[in-house]
């Protein structure tokens, strides 16, 4: 079965803020016209200012961090956080300016690491564009946008002692910062103003950050994408939380820990954790899948976190169904529609090469604190589960009448290498189990 960190990451969907116009930025209209932008580039170029971070934003793709140094003279350095290896191996090759009356453009030749940076658009491959139309100034940040697909780069002027750490090759270093510490834990969380619990995910392969956390009762969430940095993580767009908003993850040096910057004197630092921070049944159907497997502890798997007493009441209807029906039971799932407010609780039993499966349907309640309370509903004539449920249900009556009109909490269990589902009697302290994510059936 998929680890509970794998199905929330598979959960995920990436959700961008679509910024092409000018008006999405904070312009301050220091330069009329690009051809002034270029001017006073070239300027800038002449009295030595020849180091610059810069993020590309490719149109279709995600968001990289680069370092370029652009000499008078012509050529064009550079490094880029695709790979450990782009961000410390320094790639020449040439740009040139051009000015005209309606563009004025930053060009690159072929062999800058922008012709590294690929991404999907449809079913091909469109790398980065290597022509860039100066646009506008936001304080000492130039703002350029792609001639070919409309990538947007910028451009930041970069003090020599920073030069030098991106020439050293220390912006390879966030690869492993960020391998080392979240690989350290299983989950990652953070306090947030209002001692709000925010469960943090990270997905180094699609490059994204994720935060969740309950305001009003309601799952919220906030997803972007991410490059690295010196020292930090740098957010495509920022994160919300509530009313704050959070643009970096930094990287503290000396603990070898990761933190977001509130402000000046308040941080948030991201805490380990076995289990989620969010509750489970705020989970299910929304980051979570809202199926709970529970397998034979004979014929698949014994799952800890089972009680004696749920054990004793699953094998008693584990033998009648054989000796009464001739069929081996398989599993029972939970499979909860969160919407409807429906439970099926399956029952999967076989008989030779044949499973069969058997669905007892279930309406339920849920408080603000987790509690469900289940009802029976009548089977549907025509129903083939149903009138499979209906042709065992007197052999495993025991196992089904535990459930009807009886309060449940469903929360986290630490399985060591793995996270499932335990429910728990309200009435009952000795009947509780536990059960895996997922159908082992479809």
């Amino acid at each position: 079965m998929k680890k509970l960190i794998t199905i929330i990451l598979v959960a995920f969907s990436v959700l961008s803020c679509k910024k092409d116009k000018s008006s999405a930025y904070d312009v301050v209209e220091v330069f009329p016209s690009s051809e002034d932008l270029l001017a006073n580039f070239q300027k800038a170029l002449d009295s030595g200012s020849s180091h610059w971070e810069a993020m590309l934003n490719p149109k279709a793709g995600k968001t990289y961090n680069l370092y370029l140094q652009l000499t008078k003279d012509g050529k064009a350095l550079s490094l880029v956080d695709l790979t450990e290896e782009s961000a410390k191996k320094i790639k020449a090759a040439t740009y040139r300016l051009e000015g005209k009356s309606t563009n004025a453009s930053l060009i690159f030749s072929a062999g800058t690491h922008l012709d590294d940076i690929l991404h999907k658009e449809g079913f091909r491959n469109v790398g980065a564009d290597t022509s860039y139309a100066f646009e506008m100034m936001k304080g000492d940040t130039l703002i350029l946008r792609g001639n070919r697909f409309g990538d947007e780069l910028k451009l930041i002027n970069m003090k020599a002692e920073v030069a030098e750490k991106y020439e050293a090759g220390q912006l390879s270093n966030a690869f492993g910062n960020l391998s080392e510490f979240f690989d350290s834990q299983r989950f990652f969380y953070f306090i947030a103003e209002g001692n709000i619990p925010v469960q943090f995910i990270i997905d180094p392969d699609t490059r994204s950050i994720r935060v969740l956390y309950v305001e009003n009762k309601q799952l919220k969430f906030s997803t972007t994408d991410y490059a690295y940095g010196l020292e930090k993580i740098r957010l495509k767009t920022p994160l919300r939380i509530g009313s704050q908003v959070i643009s970096d993850l930094n990287f503290d040096t000396e603990k070898k820990s990761f933190y977001l910057q509130k402000n000046q004197t308040t941080r948030y630092d991201l805490l380990g954790a076995t289990l989620p921070v969010i509750p489970l049944h705020i989970m299910l159907g929304e980051e979570v899948t809202p199926i709970l497997s529970l397998p034979s502890p004979i014929f698949i798997e014994e799952l800890p976190g089972w009680s004696t007493s749920f054990l004793d009441v699953w094998m008693g209807a584990t033998n009648k169904l054989f000796t009464e029906r001739g069929f081996y039971l398989l599993v029972m799932a939970f499979e909860l529609n969160t919407k409807a407010n429906t439970v099926d609780l399956k029952l999967y039993f076989q008989r030779g090469s044949s499973i069969f499966l058997g669905t007892f349907p279930f309406s339920f309640e849920k408080t603000d604190a987790g509690v469900y309370t289940l009802k029976r509903l009548p089977f549907e004539a025509g129903n083939t589960p149903h009138a499979n449920a209906e042709f065992i249900e007197a052999s495993v009556a025991g196992l089904i009448g535990l459930f009807p009109n009886k309060q449940y909490t469903i929360d986290y269990y630490d399985a060591g290498d793995n996270v499932i589902g335990q429910f728990k009697s309200v009435e009952q302290a000795d009947l509780y189990f536990t059960g895996e994510f997922g159908s082992y059936f479809e």
